[in-house]
């Protein structure tokens, strides 16, 4: 039986960076942009897709930093582990807010729609995962890690696929 630190783990850093980039190993990469991008001027109802990209890639890389230290921590029991989803939970939460508020440039809503309707899912697969190690739920955390893998191959491809480099990336 693995111990709840690997289970804890793997599953934590495959979900931490799953919307916003992240290696396969749980690794981060060295951001040298965590400046957010500026906000949207008064009034805009729409930007550009590279000015999307750009805002997207910049909450990305500002998330990226702010949990790079969570994937290195090693909870040695339940409650551990779920202390460390609930911090991550709180860092991801105001993340996908920032992207949610972002204008959308004109024709590409369903892809983005699509791409935040994953990111919504790993929100809420982080929270069962946070209820299971509170309930010292080892068969949920270990069946969560295989969700956790396909919602974080599906918002990388789509991430990819529209054109963000630092949210879509594999190479961090």
């Amino acid at each position: 039986m693995r111990p709840i630190r690997l289970i804890a783990t793997a599953s934590l850093a495959a979900t931490l960076l799953s919307g916003c980039g992240g290696d396969d190993d749980g690794g981060t990469k060295t951001v040298t942009q965590t400046t957010p991008a500026p906000p949207p001027a008064q009034g805009d109802a729409t930007i550009s897709k590279a000015e999307y990209i750009e805002r997207g890639d910049a909450i990305c890389a500002k998330y990226n930093e702010l949990t790079k230290d969570l994937g290195d921590q090693k909870p040695d029991t339940f409650e551990e582990a779920a202390a460390l989803y609930t911090q991550a939970i709180e860092l991801f939460r105001p993340a996908l807010k920032e992207f949610e508020a972002l204008p959308q440039p004109r024709g590409d809503e369903q892809v983005i729609e699509s791409y935040l309707d994953t990111v919504r899912q790993q929100l809420a697969l982080y929270q069962r995962i946070q209820a299971a190690a509170e309930q010292s739920d080892r068969a949920k955390l270990e069946s969560y890690a295989g969700d956790v893998r396909e919602l974080r191959a599906k918002a990388r491809g789509l991430a990819e696929g529209y054109g963000f480099k630092v949210c879509g990336s594999q190479d961090e």
